[in-house]
């Protein structure tokens, strides 16, 4: 009687197991995660916000070739027109640089990027001007453009470009 008890118990856990392992499988212990959808409670825009920290994380990624961090740092809107392919074309070509940041506004920082060309290994300066926006829990770059042209040479000893 003893055994046929056991047996039963057994059976009974084993079966138990089995529906809590098909459960957990079956992506039915969470809910779905939708990663497009806005934040449940959105914050205020913050007022007079520091972007510089968020352009200065943003290159650091960049810096570091993190491109899969530095490219979820950009818009969702911005993110459908340019690829991570078109970021790293954007800043791979630079061996190593420094920025230097202007806040224009509420919502437009400036960079100016001094730095090496990986090919070339020649001095090259570039002027960014960056559009945040913000998502209702963080800052995200909406838009990325070249000031005055891309490329520009940087300035010789004597001062001349």
């Amino acid at each position: 009687m003893r055994g046929c008890r056991l047996g039963f118990i057994s059976a009974l856990a084993v079966a138990l197991l089995a529906q809590a392992l098909l459960l957990v499988a079956s992506g039915c212990a969470q809910p779905p995660r939708d990663e497009a959808a806005a934040p449940a409670h959105a914050l205020p825009v913050p007022k007079d916000p520091d972007l510089g920290s968020v352009m200065e994380r943003f290159y650091q990624q960049v810096e570091g070739q993190h491109w899969q961090f530095a490219y979820a740092m950009l818009a969702p809107a911005y993110r459908t027109r340019h690829g991570e392919s078109d970021l790293v074309a954007r800043y791979g070509r630079y061996a190593s640089f420094a920025v230097t940041l202007r806040q224009r506004s509420d919502t437009v920082v400036v960079s100016d990027i001094d730095g090496i060309d990986r090919d070339r290994g020649s001095p090259q300066r570039d002027e960014e001007l960056v559009t945040l926006a913000w998502d209702g829990a963080d800052w995200k770059i909406a838009d990325l453009r070249w000031i005055a042209g891309r490329a520009r040479k940087a300035p010789s000893a004597t001062g001349t470009p």
